[in-house]
């Protein structure tokens, strides 16, 4: 279940005639079922994948996470696990302690995790204010491009240091799990997106939406190609 591989591959055979550019395409893989992309509007990709429901655990890792995460453990909201196919660790915390995050991305590294450790808060007022505690030298350089408009309902970023990613610029898998859990903090209204931002420095925006009937999230994004060429072997 990879949200990257999945955009790129769809806008590849969209760009290149493969595939019919109005055509929306079923990618069988063979942990998570069926992914499928469908064109939008200009670049703009929509994604159905399966719903990875995850399980509220207690507090006993806090104490461990909160150092290795620059905070206190009392910012510490709620911590969830995901299932087999994408088990990550997704941490709650409050927005201050969201905006002011110092990984120990070794300390990470030598910590069971599994797959990937989420760090997630509501809102996301603490990246547009002038008056936010965030250090400029954080803040995701997607936002630049926003002029500050944008209204996030809420952020994340996601750290995998023991399967080689330091820090995952966007995650589609990781989002699987954040649809369900917000979805059920929020309660948006049926059929309306949440507007998430992935806060690496990079940055990524998606607009997410969890179908609690058909138990898929909907995750639109879009692609671009950079770089194209031919590979002989």
């Amino acid at each position: 279940l990879c949200g990257h591989a999945t955009l790129a591959s769809a806008h590849a055979l969209w760009k290149t005639g493969r595939v019919p550019s109005d055509v929306t395409i079923n990618f069988q893989t063979r942990k998570a079922g069926v992914l499928t992309c469908a064109p939008l509007e200009g670049d703009q990709i929509k994604m159905t994948f399966p719903v990875q429901k995850y399980e509220v655990k207690d507090s006993t890792r806090a104490s461990e996470f909160a150092p290795l995460l620059g905070i206190s453990e009392k910012d510490i909201i709620a911590i969830v696990h995901g299932p087999a196919t994408t088990p990550d660790w997704v941490v709650e915390v409050n927005p201050d302690a969201f905006a002011t995050l110092k990984p120990d991305i070794g300390g990470l590294a030598a910590v069971c995790l599994e797959r990937g450790l989420v760090v997630t808060c509501a809102g996301s007022s603490h990246f547009l204010s002038d008056a936010a505690p965030v250090d400029v030298r954080t803040r995701p350089r997607i936002l630049d491009s926003l002029h500050n408009t944008a209204v996030f309902d809420f952020c994340s970023r996601f750290f995998a240091p023991g399967v080689g990613v330091a820090e995952d610029p966007v995650t589609g898998s990781a989002h699987c799990i954040l649809a369900p859990y917000w979805d059920s903090k929020l309660q948006p209204a049926q059929g309306t997106y949440m507007q998430a931002l992935q806060a690496s420095p990079r940055g990524g925006v998606l607009r997410v939406k969890y179908d609690k009937d058909l138990e898929l999230v909907e995750l639109c994004g879009e692609a671009m190609t950079v770089l194209s060429g031919r590979m002989e072997v």
